[in-house]
């Protein structure tokens, strides 16, 4: 008897597990996998596809949120931004795919027309960073791209370095050419510099008419307004205030919340 109360006690127990275990995989929400970053890509995609904008931005901003990031998402977020009329977001997100493919046709095209549409016309900057070729070379070259472009060269004069040695009567053909890759990698080596500088403190108006202030607070003299998907770089934080300097050189206090920072 006492054995037979043992085994219908084991079976109770064993049926109660069993029961428990059907329950949490078949219960909606409970024991399913996250959802991976392609499969809320492509979510993200048919939504965007059907015209529901917003579903397709809260799809793509969750693989953000996932700490995944590529050129591709944040050129299609900035799409669904921009059919959402979000302007100063659809540009934020156009800066930032940008600065991982900078050389994308569809992409340039529609930053450029999306910066088109910003109220008020930015002002270039001056100096020699606003030099032609200079520009191109910054606006077009992203910044591993950049480093792989010194690699190489650096690379380059080590290969010459070892054939002047066992080639000593070749040191003065050599001699002019390691030189002017010197020059070019110290000038390449200041350009990231300027650019890694640059990206880490632009951001992007995301709300209308944004007033920049004299002083941090809100009682200061207006200076002049920000148009939303204005680009700007940030200076420096004081509580909920932002130091920015417009590109002709301006600069003022703005509320944190009515822009973002690129990176």
């Amino acid at each position: 008897m006492k054995r037979k109360r043992i085994i219908f006690t084991c079976g109770i127990c064993a049926a109660a597990f069993g029961l428990a275990l059907s329950l949490s995989v078949n219960c909606p929400g409970q024991g399913e996998a996250p959802s991976t970053p392609g499969e809320l890509f492509a979510k993200g995609n048919e939504f965007y596809v059907s015209g529901d904008h917003a579903s397709a931005i809260g799809e793509y901003e969750k693989i953000l949120a996932l700490d995944q990031e590529s050129g591709p998402l944040y050129y299609n977020l900035a799409n669904a931004y921009f059919k959402a009329g979000a302007l100063g977001k659809a540009i934020l997100n156009y800066q930032r795919a940008k600065d991982l493919m900078p050389r994308d046709a569809d992409l340039l095209a529609n930053y450029r027309y999306a910066r088109a549409m910003v109220q008020g016309k930015e002002v270039p900057c001056r100096g020699i960073w606003n030099w032609a070729p200079l520009r191109i070379y910054c606006a077009g070259v992203s910044i591993d791209e950049m480093t792989l472009i010194s690699s190489g060269m650096y690379l380059v004069i080590i290969v010459l370095l070892f054939i002047g040695v066992l080639r000593p009567g070749w040191r003065r053909l050599f001699v002019p050419v390691i030189i002017a890759l010197a020059v070019a990698i110290s000038l390449n080596v200041i350009v990231i510099w300027h650019k890694t500088r640059e990206i880490r403190t632009a951001a992007v108006t995301i709300k209308p008419d944004t007033e920049a202030l004299y002083a941090p607070y809100g009682s200061a003299t207006k200076f002049f307004t920000l148009p939303e998907g204005m680009k700007v770089n940030v200076l420096k934080d004081k509580d909920q205030w932002r130091r920015v300097r417009r590109s002709d050189g301006n600069v003022g206090w703005v509320p944190r919340e009515s822009l973002e920072m690129v990176r």
